[in-house]
């Protein structure tokens, strides 16, 4: 009886573990950068620009910024919501006031599995309002 009841308990705790990790909104998406002619595969998530302010970006999966994204200026293509993002250090240049030309650091990103984007955008800022934290508007 008390090997059965082990087995039961353990048997749910894995089935709760399975369960748990695939409701999780956590998706990948490729980000190209065509000056290096390379494709990442990245995650999409937010950039802290102070304690209770973020910016949208991918990261590569080691958690590495790739590129700061324009989610509300997107295009889709074949079914698959795609964009514009400026490289990371450029972006980090620009925001602390030095003169660089965006343009000439843009990537290029697109949904991997459609209807995802804006799904994992939309659970990402219930999550960071809960932590107190909004999006950077340009204005706040």
């Amino acid at each position: 009886m008390k090997k059965l009841f082990v087995s039961l308990l353990l048997s749910f705790g894995f089935l709760f573990a399975v369960v748990g990790t695939a409701n999780a909104l956590n998706y990948t998406y490729k980000v190209y950068n065509p000056k290096l002619n390379k494709t990442y595969t990245a995650v999409f998530g937010t950039i802290s620009i102070s304690d209770t302010r973020y910016l949208w970006g991918f990261y590569t999966k080691e958690g590495q910024p790739l590129c700061v994204a324009q989610p509300y200026n997107t295009n889709t293509k074949n079914g698959l919501v795609g964009g514009d993002c400026t490289e990371f250090n450029t972006f980090v240049q620009f925001f602390n006031g030095q003169k660089v030309d965006l343009s000439k650091n843009s990537f290029g990103w697109r949904e991997i599995n459609s209807n995802t984007f804006f799904r994992e955008m939309e659970s990402i800022k219930q999550e960071r309002s809960a932590q107190g934290k909004f999006e950077f508007n340009g204005n706040n």
